[in-house]
Protein backbone atom coordinates (compact mmCIF):
# COMPACT_ATOMS: atom_id res chain seq x y z
CA UNK A 1 0.00 0.00 0.00
CA UNK A 2 1.63 3.29 -0.79
CA UNK A 3 0.26 7.04 -0.92
CA UNK A 4 2.44 9.79 -2.74
CA UNK A 5 1.46 13.47 -1.46
CA UNK A 6 2.52 16.57 -2.37
CA UNK A 7 3.36 17.42 0.97
CA UNK A 8 4.05 21.10 -0.43
CA UNK A 9 0.83 21.39 -1.94
CA UNK A 10 -0.76 20.19 1.46
CA UNK A 11 0.99 23.29 3.36
CA UNK A 12 -0.27 26.08 1.27
CA UNK A 13 -3.53 24.84 0.71
CA UNK A 14 -4.04 24.62 4.05
CA UNK A 15 -4.65 28.69 4.24
CA UNK A 16 -7.56 28.35 1.56
CA UNK A 17 -10.86 27.16 3.58
CA UNK A 18 -11.93 25.64 0.44
CA UNK A 19 -9.50 22.87 0.36
CA UNK A 20 -10.16 21.81 4.08
CA UNK A 21 -11.87 18.54 2.78
CA UNK A 22 -9.44 17.84 0.60
CA UNK A 23 -6.84 17.31 3.68
CA UNK A 24 -9.65 15.20 5.45
CA UNK A 25 -9.51 13.11 2.71
CA UNK A 26 -5.51 12.58 2.45
CA UNK A 27 -5.50 12.52 6.04
CA UNK A 28 -8.50 9.89 5.97
CA UNK A 29 -6.54 7.88 3.43
CA UNK A 30 -3.18 8.34 5.23
CA UNK A 31 -4.80 6.66 8.15
CA UNK A 32 -6.32 3.94 6.32
CA UNK A 33 -3.10 3.42 4.94
CA UNK A 34 -1.45 2.92 8.17
CA UNK A 35 -3.71 1.23 10.12
CA UNK A 36 -3.99 -1.34 7.35
CA UNK A 37 -0.17 -1.53 7.78
CA UNK A 38 -0.35 -2.36 10.92
CA UNK A 39 -3.49 -4.79 10.62
CA UNK A 40 -1.64 -6.56 8.21
CA UNK A 41 2.13 -6.80 10.19
CA UNK A 42 -0.33 -7.85 12.73
CA UNK A 43 -1.32 -10.77 10.91
CA UNK A 44 1.68 -11.72 9.30
CA UNK A 45 3.36 -11.43 12.88
CA UNK A 46 0.33 -13.65 14.43
CA UNK A 47 0.77 -16.24 11.64
CA UNK A 48 5.19 -16.57 12.30
CA UNK A 49 4.75 -16.64 16.41
CA UNK A 50 1.83 -19.18 15.86
CA UNK A 51 4.34 -21.70 13.51
CA UNK A 52 7.44 -20.78 15.87
CA UNK A 53 5.40 -21.86 18.84
CA UNK A 54 4.60 -24.98 17.43
CA UNK A 55 7.81 -25.36 16.42
CA UNK A 56 9.41 -24.96 19.93
CA UNK A 57 6.69 -27.17 21.33
CA UNK A 58 8.02 -29.92 19.00
CA UNK A 59 11.51 -29.50 20.22
CA UNK A 60 10.35 -30.00 24.13
CA UNK A 61 8.47 -33.37 23.39
CA UNK A 62 11.40 -34.67 21.52
CA UNK A 63 13.49 -33.34 24.48
CA UNK A 64 11.44 -35.55 26.83
CA UNK A 65 11.73 -38.75 24.84
CA UNK A 66 7.85 -38.41 23.19
CA UNK A 67 7.87 -40.01 19.66
CA UNK A 68 6.60 -37.08 17.31
CA UNK A 69 6.92 -38.76 13.69
CA UNK A 70 8.37 -36.39 11.27
CA UNK A 71 7.79 -32.37 11.73
CA UNK A 72 4.57 -31.13 9.07
CA UNK A 73 6.05 -28.65 6.82
CA UNK A 74 3.47 -25.74 6.20
CA UNK A 75 5.70 -22.82 5.11
CA UNK A 76 8.21 -22.13 1.99
CA UNK A 77 10.04 -19.04 3.60
CA UNK A 78 12.65 -19.67 6.19
CA UNK A 79 10.39 -20.87 8.90
CA UNK A 80 9.79 -24.04 6.66
CA UNK A 81 13.28 -24.39 6.30
CA UNK A 82 13.85 -24.42 10.37
CA UNK A 83 10.65 -26.66 10.34
CA UNK A 84 12.87 -28.85 8.08
CA UNK A 85 15.89 -28.39 10.18
CA UNK A 86 14.14 -29.47 13.52
CA UNK A 87 12.80 -32.09 11.64
CA UNK A 88 16.07 -33.79 10.54
CA UNK A 89 17.92 -33.31 13.70
CA UNK A 90 14.93 -35.11 15.49
CA UNK A 91 15.06 -37.67 13.68
CA UNK A 92 18.70 -38.01 13.90
CA UNK A 93 18.51 -37.59 17.90
CA UNK A 94 16.22 -40.48 18.20
CA UNK A 95 18.39 -42.84 15.30
CA UNK A 96 21.81 -41.75 17.53
CA UNK A 97 19.88 -42.41 20.99
CA UNK A 98 18.31 -45.34 19.76
CA UNK A 99 21.79 -46.69 18.39
CA UNK A 100 23.58 -45.16 21.95
CA UNK A 101 21.49 -47.25 23.84
CA UNK A 102 21.69 -50.88 22.00
CA UNK A 103 25.84 -50.38 21.17
CA UNK A 104 28.93 -51.12 23.03
CA UNK A 105 30.77 -47.30 22.07
CA UNK A 106 34.01 -48.75 21.94
CA UNK A 107 33.93 -51.40 19.74
CA UNK A 108 30.11 -51.32 18.01
CA UNK A 109 29.05 -54.05 19.02
CA UNK A 110 25.71 -54.96 20.55
CA UNK A 111 25.73 -54.16 23.54
CA UNK A 112 23.88 -56.59 26.62
CA UNK A 113 20.37 -54.26 26.75
CA UNK A 114 20.54 -55.26 22.73
CA UNK A 115 21.41 -59.14 23.49
CA UNK A 116 18.66 -59.38 26.01
CA UNK A 117 16.17 -57.45 24.17
CA UNK A 118 16.74 -59.84 20.94
CA UNK A 119 16.83 -63.14 22.58
CA UNK A 120 13.45 -62.15 24.77
CA UNK A 121 12.24 -61.50 21.07
CA UNK A 122 13.20 -65.08 19.81
CA UNK A 123 12.30 -66.95 22.79
CA UNK A 124 8.58 -65.32 22.62
CA UNK A 125 8.55 -66.63 18.67
CA UNK A 126 10.09 -69.74 19.34
CA UNK A 127 12.70 -69.48 17.11
CA UNK A 128 15.79 -71.64 17.43
CA UNK A 129 18.65 -69.50 17.85
CA UNK A 130 22.68 -70.65 19.35
CA UNK A 131 24.32 -68.35 21.84
CA UNK A 132 28.45 -68.70 21.84
CA UNK A 133 30.02 -66.97 24.20
CA UNK A 134 33.93 -66.29 24.34
CA UNK A 135 35.55 -64.89 27.70
CA UNK A 136 38.89 -62.70 27.17
CA UNK A 137 40.82 -64.58 29.40
CA UNK A 138 43.95 -62.93 31.04
CA UNK A 139 42.92 -59.61 29.48
CA UNK A 140 43.19 -57.33 33.13
CA UNK A 141 47.22 -57.72 32.68
CA UNK A 142 46.81 -56.34 29.09
CA UNK A 143 45.24 -53.06 30.45
CA UNK A 144 47.64 -53.37 33.57
CA UNK A 145 50.96 -53.68 31.67
CA UNK A 146 50.35 -51.57 28.56
CA UNK A 147 47.72 -49.17 29.53
CA UNK A 148 43.41 -48.88 28.88
CA UNK A 149 44.44 -47.37 24.67
CA UNK A 150 46.15 -50.46 24.14
CA UNK A 151 43.35 -52.51 25.85
CA UNK A 152 40.63 -50.73 23.95
CA UNK A 153 42.77 -51.52 20.91
CA UNK A 154 42.93 -54.94 21.28
CA UNK A 155 39.19 -55.14 22.19
CA UNK A 156 38.28 -53.70 18.58
CA UNK A 157 40.91 -55.92 16.90
CA UNK A 158 38.97 -58.81 18.42
CA UNK A 159 35.59 -57.28 17.52
CA UNK A 160 36.55 -56.43 14.05
CA UNK A 161 37.97 -60.33 13.69
CA UNK A 162 34.93 -61.58 15.36
CA UNK A 163 32.62 -59.65 12.93
CA UNK A 164 34.80 -60.94 9.91
CA UNK A 165 33.98 -64.66 11.32
CA UNK A 166 30.29 -64.81 11.11
CA UNK A 167 27.16 -63.53 8.95
CA UNK A 168 26.08 -60.05 9.01
CA UNK A 169 22.46 -61.14 10.03
CA UNK A 170 24.24 -62.40 13.34
CA UNK A 171 23.99 -60.63 16.41
CA UNK A 172 28.02 -59.75 17.53
CA UNK A 173 27.45 -58.61 21.36
CA UNK A 174 30.07 -57.20 23.71
CA UNK A 175 29.13 -58.21 26.91
CA UNK A 176 31.29 -56.36 30.01
CA UNK A 177 31.17 -58.00 33.42
CA UNK A 178 29.57 -55.64 35.72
Amino acid sequence: VGLLVNFAYIGTSTAQAGNVPHILGIAFALIVMFGSAFVFSKVIANSMIKDISEIIEYIHKVEFGENMGPINVTRKDELGTLQKVVGKLAANSKDKAVQEANEDPLTGLANRRFLMQRMEGLTKSQAKYVTFFIDLDGFKPINDKFGHDVGDEALQVVSDRLSACVREEDVRCRVCRV
